[in-house]
């Protein structure tokens, strides 16, 4: 059984510094973060509780993490995804909305464009 949480936020990533920046993000709403290392870990989570959203880091497998967007979104359809990934890298954006994510936003410049989606997601809730 999934619960909603819509004050709660899934990062996955490995990288600490985005981690921190996503936590800055989230905290000046009010949003709590749940930082996962690895997908299984946050699949695992997303069997008991619905998050308002899903960040998750382009990795350097990324047709894998292209595949897991894509079954994620047909499991869960109402769950927004976004994907943190490398600058004017166009095949990886398009494959990643392809797969079902709302947005792609280049590191290391993420910070703006993801508190507008953030803040969005505020007002909608």
């Amino acid at each position: 059984m999934s619960s909603d949480n819509q004050s709660l936020v899934f990062l996955v990533d490995t990288d600490s510094g985005v981690a921190q920046t996503v936590h800055a993000l989230c905290q000046n709403q009010n949003l709590t973060l749940i930082h996962f290392q690895c997908w299984d870990a946050m699949e695992s989570h997303l069997k008991a509780t619905h998050p308002c959203f899903l960040i998750v880091s382009d990795s350097s497998d990324a047709s894998d993490t292209h595949s897991q967007i894509s079954r994620l979104t047909l499991q869960h359809t109402t769950l927004p995804v976004i994907v943190l990934g490398q600058q004017h890298n166009l095949t990886a954006a398009v494959a990643s909305i392809q797969a079902g994510a709302i947005d792609y936003i280049e590191k290391p410049a993420f910070s703006g464009r993801l508190q507008a989606h953030i803040s969005n997601f505020q007002l909608a809730g």
